[in-house]
């Protein structure tokens, strides 16, 4: 992967700021306040955030979420966010981060991981289809009032 070692831990409270700025290169907008609140109520049954970290400094995040698929009866792993910043991609951290998902899904007997991307990510696009993932579905989305 690369020289410096890269190290994989939960998300805490402390790491909202720094979350929030390696989201905005996602391009959300997300408050610290809301996410340290996001991070405190997470339930490590049903979600998983996990960041990495290169000495000290946070370089990615991981939102992993487990659910019961019903049409399929089967039990799922979608990514809600996953990214990691410009300066420390291509060195392998994003596939490691996938690779935590496949076994934490796989603990929980998920048939499957799926993630969405914004259609104008192309290099994300490739990133996910090299990994293994196939595109088999359109998202939709309904705003429901603001925030």
């Amino acid at each position: 992967m690369q020289d410096t070692q890269v190290n994989f831990r939960p998300a805490r409270s402390g790491d909202a700021r720094q979350l929030s700025l390696l989201l905005t290169q996602l391009g959300y907008d997300a408050e610290p306040a809301r996410i340290e609140k996001m991070i405190y109520l997470a339930d490590s049954d049903s979600e998983l955030i996990t960041v990495a970290e290169i000495n000290d400094q946070l370089v990615a995040v991981m939102s992993l979420i487990f659910f019961d698929y019903f049409p399929a009866a089967a039990r799922y792993a979608r990514i809600t966010a996953m990214v990691v910043d410009a300066q420390h991609r291509a060195k392998g951290i994003g596939s490691e981060l996938l690779e935590y998902a496949r076994i934490n899904a796989a603990e929980r007997d998920c048939a499957c991981i799926e993630v969405t991307s914004s259609v104008t990510r192309k290099d994300t696009h490739a990133f996910y289809v090299n990994a293994g993932f196939h595109h088999d579905s359109y998202k939709f989305v309904l705003p429901i009032g603001s925030r």
